[in-house]
């Protein structure tokens, strides 16, 4: 049940920076503010400039901006407003629990807000759906450019649409067989045609499987795919790795063994042909050899471990140094420093470098986003399992439906209407679970519109 308590939370990043917010929302969202302010609350949107009364630990008024959004077009759909103040946590904290003391004295009800309450009375109130919540927790959570593109798609509630466009047609289909059952006493309705209702539900359930299936184009990586640079020592990897990276981040040297640790950085993969991925993790490890020194078998287990979890390998091998050695799957061969060397003829596929002249160095890039994209392995669509569980529950009962209206005379209604309509009900609440439930008048509302009962 919704609590009607007006709540308050920090809404900009816990570190300090130059601003903080405070959200507040709630039926007694303005009546706070006046208390709380040297003047009054506006009720109107806006955006003002005000000055808070004696704020702990200041000890005197407080200038801010404040922005007001009253009910019902306010995100939360209730009386809503936001006060930016310096980003001081402390200070942040000292406004709250100085609100928290006037709503004690004057007698408002106050309370923190919960995870996610806001999102949760946008819900609540209608103002979004539980697709676009589950897009803002993902907007949340996004750790790559990739993960925020698709959860703006899931904001976009790309899968809720679909699925009210079936959710519409299910509901029309359902109305006229409803009619036939309960109206069929009146000469104005006509009960529809078990073929035709039949007919009407296959391709319904054939654009669900295709939902089902994440056909929509909706995806993202569950992680960023990691692209690892193998190969034996000074095969010139950190080298390769600074280059593609376009800065010096890793040491560069002649003696073996001086890259000990897995070092890791994001890499912009923009190509021009616009194919394959376009963000990756690179990682450079430690050469591939035979040793005794125990810092140096860490570093072969850590490099061994990373490139068991990397989506692609890149084995480096130096132009001068012979043919190369077989490849494993999962590995692209990179001859390196070809500015001292032609690379040696080879029936591998291969990619020449060089990290001193940038020779080659876009080819590769270009050749790791287009075989990161056929990596099927890291992409997972975005359709949630609980929206995936709802579409498989409608199509089995439309399914259902389709089963018993088989087999029936040409121009005859359904044999068993009454079921037929609980299989389309069932299917049309598993629907509407995507995005929130339908209520049952909607169907006596359509069956009123479409008919003219009752005239």
């Amino acid at each position: 049940m919704h609590d009607p308590a007006t709540i308050v939370a920090i809404a900009s990043p816990p570190p300090r920076a130059s601003r903080g917010i405070l959200r507040v929302s709630g039926a007694a969202a303005f009546d706070l503010l006046d208390a709380a302010l040297t003047g009054r609350c506006p009720r109107q949107r806006s955006a003002v400039a005000v000055c808070l009364r004696r704020v702990d630990p200041i000890g005197g008024p407080l200038p801010a901006m404040l922005l007001t959004m009253p009910a019902p077009r306010s995100f939360t759909g209730e009386d809503c407003a936001e006060v930016l103040l310096p980003g001081n946590p402390h200070l942040l904290e000292g406004v709250i629990a100085g609100w928290r003391r006037i709503a004690g004295e004057i007698g408002l009800p106050l309370r923190a807000a919960e995870p996610g309450e806001f999102t949760a009375r946008a819900f609540l109130h209608g103002r979004i759906d539980l697709e676009q919540a589950e897009g803002i927790a993902a907007t949340i959570a996004a750790t790559s450019d990739l993960e925020l593109e698709a959860a703006a798609r899931l904001r976009g509630g790309r899968t809720a649409q679909a699925g009210g466009r079936a959710a519409e047609e299910l509901l029309s289909l359902l109305a006229r067989l409803e009619a036939g059952i309960d109206f069929a006493d009146e000469e104005d309705v006509v009960a529809i045609e078990a073929s035709a209702l039949e007919g009407a539900l296959a391709p319904l359930s054939e654009s669900l499987r295709a939902v089902a299936a994440g056909k929509l184009g909706v995806e993202h990586r569950a992680s960023i795919p990691r692209v690892a640079l193998v190969g034996p020592p000074n095969a010139g990897k950190s080298a390769l790795f600074n280059a593609l990276l376009d800065r010096r981040r890793t040491v560069e040297s002649e003696r073996a063994g001086s890259t000990r640790d897995a070092v890791a950085e994001p890499i912009r993969l923009a190509v021009a042909s616009g194919r394959g991925s376009s963000e990756a993790i690179l990682v450079d490890l430690a050469g591939f050899d035979e040793t005794s020194d125990p810092l140096g078998s860490t570093a072969q287990a850590v490099a061994r471990d990373e490139a068991e979890m990397a989506s692609l390998r890149l084995w480096c091998h130096p132009a001068d140094a012979g043919p190369p050695p077989p490849l494993a799957a999962g590995e692209l061969l990179v001859f390196t420093k070809i500015d001292l060397s032609p690379p040696p003829p080879t029936d591998l596929p291969a990619m020449a470098t060089s990290a001193r002249t940038g020779a080659g160095l876009e080819a590769l890039r270009e050749a790791i986003a287009v075989r990161l994209a056929a990596t099927p392995s890291p992409v997972l669509a975005t359709i949630e399992a609980r929206h995936r569980a709802a579409l498989e529950a409608a199509i089995e009962r439309i399914e259902e439906a389709r089963l018993l209206l088989r087999g029936t005379p040409a121009g005859a209604g359904p044999r068993a209407p009454e079921l037929v309509a609980e299989c389309l009900r069932a299917a049309l609440e598993s629907i509407a679970a995507i995005a929130g439930r339908l209520e049952p008048e909607e169907v006596l509302g359509r069956i009123f519109a479409s008919f003219c009962i009752g005239k």
